[in-house]
């Protein structure tokens, strides 16, 4: 599949669309990196991220720990923070 990004995220969303999944009216399920759903405490936000050494790092001058904290800060820049959210867990 040709393309971008972006793309490939909107046939994502056509095609589960398309076969009748839905999120409710207060979860975002397919997005740039992140989705938003339901959890006990209320809206939980979900957010993840790629790093690549030798395409967004420099394995040579790179500890994995820089790569985790890049892939990190990187995951974390592509929430909008002003929304009221709270970090709690971090998965690697």
């Amino acid at each position: 599949m040709a393309g971008d990004e972006f793309e490939l995220i909107e046939a994502i969303r056509h095609h589960h669309e398309a076969t009748g999944g839905t999120p409710p009216p207060d979860e975002v399920w397919i997005g740039d990196d992140a989705a938003v759903v339901a959890g006990e405490a209320g809206p939980l936000l979900l957010a993840t991220d790629l790093v690549v050494a030798g395409v967004h790092t420099d394995p040579a001058v790179s500890s994995a720990a820089d790569l985790g904290y890049k892939a990190m800060a990187d995951g974390q820049a592509d929430v909008p923070w002003p929304c009221d959210s709270e970090n709690k867990y971090i998965v690697h």
